[in-house]
């Protein structure tokens, strides 16, 4: 059903009938308001304002949804309408029951995907070891999906160091070397694809297989360095922390 046609037809009607909008609106009984909407094609009428309508103007329902009287050239469309009207209802509840699915399926594997790339995407180690000549506070290294920041924290010694060489070894047991420097604060920051110092593939075992070579003035230490896995992001649902300390 069109709703400017039927609009339309409602007023041809009702000025063939010589009834203001009022006097129909008090006849079915409806606010005049709703006669207006009708008219003006913005809305159409409930089943039981159809049924009055039918009634006062005389004519049958499949009349009013059509929008014309009955004559010779529309009378088998008119007799089919209700059919008509409940094969193209029927066809646009498919379409809207199809999009439906398939909003739902575009929406589930957008959050499949969601959680495929960002679980357990975010790992924050913290590093430490013991040693009689050496130690080490606050190291930590953090990793997200497109970066690793490392920092071995604070170095404290006994004896005055030189150089600092830190590598990992390989599942061959080959030292990789990562970096040199005789700076007693390394810090540096890796990124997804240019991948300096890390494969970010293997960061597990790398932290896991870390070694610091410690040169000093009058001596040599190699330290293999511990670590804590201290938080991961691999829960569904954010764990509130009631008391601290």
């Amino acid at each position: 059903m069109k709703n400017e046609k039927f609009g339309s037809f409602i007023c041809q009607l009702r000025k063939e009938k010589s009834m203001s909008q009022q006097e129909l609106a008090d006849l079915i009984p409806i606010g005049r308001e709703a006669i207006s909407k009708w008219e003006r094609g913005k809305t159409i009428p409930d089943y039981d304002s159809m049924i009055k309508l039918s009634e006062i103007f005389n004519l049958s329902i499949n009349e009013l949804l059509l929008g014309e009287k009955k004559n010779d050239t529309n009378i088998k469309y008119i007799e089919t309408l209700s059919l008509n009207l409940y094969n193209d209802n029927k066809i646009k509840n498919r379409k809207i029951k199809f999009l439906s699915i398939f909003l739902i399926m575009v929406i589930f594997l957008l959050l499949v995907y969601y959680f495929v790339v960002n679980y357990n995407s975010i790992m924050i180690y913290d590093l430490h070891f013991n040693n009689e000549n050496i130690n080490i506070t606050n190291g930590m290294v953090i990793k997200t999906n497109d970066k690793i920041y490392f920092n071995l924290g604070k170095i404290t010694s006994i004896n005055e160091i030189e150089n600092l060489n830190l590598y990992y070894k390989d599942k061959n047991n080959n030292d990789v070397f990562i970096i040199s420097t005789n700076n007693l604060n390394i810090y540096f920051a890796d990124s997804l694809g240019y991948e300096e110092f890390f494969d970010f593939k293997n960061i597990d075992y790398i932290i896991n297989n870390l070694y610091l070579d410690i040169t000093y003035k009058n001596g040599f230490d190699s330290i293999k360095i511990s670590n804590n896995k201290i938080y991961t992001n691999n829960t569904f649902f954010i764990k509130k922390v009631n008391n601290i300390g």
